[in-house]
């Protein structure tokens, strides 16, 4: 769940609340990892913002009882990773 968002500069984070079974994070953050960045990167308006003005998103995923956010960061470079 969406619990806010933030701006600074040209970074935009999205702050998540996510509840997980705890025998499968690493399979789960890997799955969130990649859609996350894959719908990013094919985003006609996220793609061109990236590329044009250095925009990068952060996703960042809070599980309950892990002390820190799991963090996915989007920029053209991880695009071009991607193949996208």
């Amino acid at each position: 769940m969406l619990e806010k968002t933030s701006a600074f500069e040209r970074q935009f984070t999205y702050h998540y609340s996510l509840e997980i079974d705890p025998s499968r994070r690493d399979e789960a953050m890997s799955f969130v990892g990649d859609s996350v960045s894959k719908k990013v990167c094919k985003g006609k308006d996220t793609r061109s913002d990236m590329r044009d003005y250095g925009i990068i998103y952060i996703y960042k995923y809070q599980i309950p009882n892990e002390p820190s956010a799991f963090k996915v960061r989007v920029d053209d470079q991880r695009c071009r990773e991607l193949g996208l």
